[in-house]
């Protein structure tokens, strides 16, 4: 792909997608599903173009789904949907991308392990942002849609609609939504405390966690969840196996979240399976957790159970932001992003494909 000028990677469940500077997609990996959306089942070990005659915004890889987003807020499916993950109101899988949420223009989309969540605005009031609304598919055993059930879900429904949320993170089985105002709702699997409300009783409603704090981000993890507040602190709950956390141990799941990274400003952070990355303010990477796979990136295979400083790793200083200006920085599980301004100069790379989270 050395021809193309990439902007953007999403990468999880062993399949990566990659996004170029003219809209157009590549994916490659496994395939048993159609989850590239090439139309086949076929593994593939070079990108292959996705999503032709389309000019793409960005995709979120799930375990073994994945869902496409233009630039014209059109939202596309492919892959498994035996919990009706796509959206499209059938548990049928697709290898060819279908368009979901027809009836919306869709502003983000964040793929758990086995649902899906979507910020669409109507298209009667495309121009008037509090029509903003959310909708949430797929696996809801645990109650991670937080629409008040446990029914998987074929066709998307409508949840928090109180609330004007613009930020959701989706983990292996919970999710947790972000509301304008900084407010944190979380629902769905608990018995790690990844949900943050001081319990380990899962929840089908979403319940607000963090409440003295003003929360511009989440990310979520198999069973551990951060919360970045707006000046820069960073908060930590659920499993602690691997010492994902970075709170110096390795020992009991902590249910009510906790500081991490005390005393510095944090930028960005990243839930992954069973690790954690953060970049602070002085744009320096810090890892903790698992590392059986070299995904801390510090040069070993130690696990590492404080939040450490990969000092021969920067953030880059260039790139993209959001709307909070924390740079993109999510990693393995679910979804990953990663900005790639030339394919010869940075290398995409990815863990080992334990799908287990996304973030918008």
């Amino acid at each position: 792909m050395r021809e193309h000028i990439l902007t953007d990677a999403v990468a999880g469940g062993d399949s990566s997608v990659f996004l170029t500077s003219d809209g157009r997609l590549y994916a490659s990996g496994l395939n048993s599903y159609g989850q590239l959306g090439d139309g086949t089942k076929t593994t593939r070990y070079e990108p292959v173009p996705v999503m032709s005659g389309h000019t793409m915004s960005t995709a979120s890889v799930g375990a073994l789904h994945t869902m496409f987003l233009t630039s014209g807020g059109e939202a596309y499916a492919a892959g498994r949907n035996n919990y009706g993950q796509l959206g499209d109101g059938s548990t049928t899988d697709r290898t060819t991308p279908v368009q979901v949420m027809s009836g919306y223009t869709v502003a983000s989309i964040v793929a758990g392990a086995h649902h899906t969540v979507f910020m669409v605005i109507s298209n009667a009031a495309r121009s008037t942002s509090v029509n903003r609304q959310v909708y949430a598919v797929g696996w809801n055993g645990d109650g991670q849609l937080g629409d008040g059930a446990s029914t998987d879900r074929s066709s998307p429904v409508r949840v928090m609609s109180a609330y004007k949320v613009t930020n959701a993170a989706a983990g292996g089985a919970h999710t947790v939504y972000l509301t304008s105002d900084g407010q944190a709702f979380a629902t769905g699997r608990n018995e790690e405390g990844q949900l943050g409300d001081g319990t380990t009783t899962g929840k089908s409603t979403p319940e607000q966690v963090l409440s003295k704090y003003t929360v511009v981000k989440a990310s979520a993890g198999s069973y551990h969840t951060m919360f970045l507040t707006h000046d820069g602190k960073v908060f930590v709950t659920g499993s602690n196996s691997h010492g994902q956390l970075g709170v110096g141990s390795a020992d009991d799941s902590i249910f009510t979240p906790v500081e991490a990274m005390s005393g510095r400003t944090v930028m960005s952070m990243a839930a992954g399976y069973s690790h954690t990355l953060c970049v602070t303010s002085e744009h320096k990477v810090y890892a903790a957790g698992s590392n059986e796979h070299g995904q801390l990136g510090d040069g070993t295979s130690e696990n590492r159970l404080t939040l450490t400083s990969r000092t021969h790793h920067h953030a880059d200083r260039h790139r993209h932001t959001d709307r909070h200006g924390c740079p993109h920085l999510n990693t393995m599980g679910v979804t990953h992003h990663v900005t790639i301004y030339h394919a010869d100069r940075h290398r995409h790379t990815h863990s080992n494909g334990h799908p287990h989270h996304g973030t918008f």
